[in-house]
């Protein structure tokens, strides 16, 4: 009885960790929310370790010709069983009173305290049952004798088997702080991301609309039905604007119907020198694209890729998918680059930002190229990954992990 006593202490050291360790987990099933549940599994653990504790002693016994003692196994599994309560009284300590740096003495000295106290107690359960599933064990000394014999032949694995376990338990407490600290960091960096992006937008949506009022003024004195309808259009363009102010994604079909109202405002101030086509592949419609993505290309190809005085500006408004992304492109007639190195001469407010928003919204994930096009004009083009639901600011920075 004695050395069963010290192999369920010694057996205990090397399974407690993972079935307590799982109680305190972050992230824990459904089931581990339940007391009883959790209880159920905890006396399951430790009966499987006692079934498998006597079936070894059972084989033993068989192979040496001597008989199974069934007292002895009863008791055996009673010991396991000590350690369904112990361990989590065990674990409890170790969460209040954590022993960590700095050293408090006084949380030591409570370990020390609770160590002997539980192991007394444990010791004294036990023996009290021996005596009484078993009352011919030990009848020959009295029960204090037997309770000294089993607490003195136990304690010292038993004390360090309860030191294994504060141990474990304030192993997990380094994790499960190492995690907030974890997800706090991931909290700032997206709403550090969120204000980025909405100062970026803040910067795009009065930029946009100064061009805007620009165009309509140069044409005030010159035709004044033809302003009149550049406001008309001016106001569903800041209709759709505030309609999606808080929105750091819309649908593809969205942004191209405010570049259309955009570009109808330019065709009445362009007239006829300026054509505009759009070739957007079936199905992409729903893609989700920044909100503004297209409206500086645009204007970038307006601005800076007309054609020489007297021939038609032409611009051409692609989105098509290549592989897992979407491919936005505004391609005009104009000079093109002055130089091929695939870079613009300058990026005025309009793109620096639109850049900016892509870098903070699909880190490396994102492209914004200039390339010559084949009507020897310039196309630039915007690659982002595709797709269709609509993503919130966490979901959007994980793209980009």
């Amino acid at each position: 009885m004695l050395q069963d006593s010290m192999s369920r202490a010694s057996v205990s050291s090397g399974s407690l960790s993972g079935d307590v360790v799982t109680q305190e987990a972050d992230e824990r099933p459904f089931w581990l929310h339940r007391p009883l549940i959790r209880w159920g599994l905890l006396f399951a653990f430790w009966t499987i370790v006692g079934v498998f504790y006597v079936g070894r002693y059972s084989v033993l016994m068989w192979m040496n010709d001597r008989p199974v003692d069934t007292g002895w196994m009863t008791m055996t599994l009673v010991g396991w069983w000590m350690w369904v309560w112990q361990t989590p009284v065990i674990w409890m300590l170790a969460r209040r009173f954590p022993v960590e740096r700095p050293l408090k003495w006084g949380h030591l000295g409570i370990h020390v305290a609770g160590a002997l106290i539980v192991v007394t107690l444990a010791t004294l359960l036990y023996t009290g049952l021996a005596r009484l599933i078993i009352p011919e064990a030990n009848a020959d000394v009295s029960y204090a004798t037997f309770l000294l014999e089993v607490l003195v032949s136990t304690l010292p694995f038993d004390l360090l088997l309860y030191g294994a376990v504060v141990g474990v338990a304030q192993g997990f407490a380094y994790y499960r702080q190492y995690r907030r600290r974890e997800i706090r960091a991931s909290q700032l960096k997206t709403q550090l991301a969120r204000a980025q992006v909405k100062a970026l937008k803040m910067q795009l949506h009065p930029h946009f609309l100064f061009n805007t009022l620009h165009a309509v003024s140069a044409l005030m004195d010159q035709d004044v039905k033809a302003s009149q309808r550049m406001l008309v259009l001016l106001s569903e363009l800041l209709r759709l604007s505030l309609d999606n102010v808080d929105q750091q994604e819309v649908s593809l079909d969205q942004e191209l119907a405010f570049v259309q109202r955009y570009l109808a405002v330019q065709r009445i101030r362009f007239g006829d020198s300026l054509e505009v086509d759009f070739n957007v592949e079936d199905g992409v419609g729903n893609a989700r694209v920044p909100n503004l993505v297209l409206q500086p290309l645009v204007e970038n190809a307006i601005k800076h890729g007309s054609a020489p005085e007297g021939h038609t500006s032409r611009l051409l408004v692609s989105a098509h998918t290549e592989g897992d992304d979407l491919i936005l492109s505004v391609t005009d007639n104009g000079a093109g680059l002055p130089s091929g190195d695939g870079a613009p001469p300058t990026e005025g407010i309009g793109l620096r930002t639109t850049r900016e928003r892509l870098h903070q919204l699909y880190g490396p994930e994102y492209r914004l190229r200039f390339e010559p096009s084949a009507t020897g004009g310039l196309t630039v083009s915007v690659r982002l990954p595709f797709h269709t639901e609509i993503v919130n600011t966490v979901e959007i920075l994980a793209i980009s992990e």
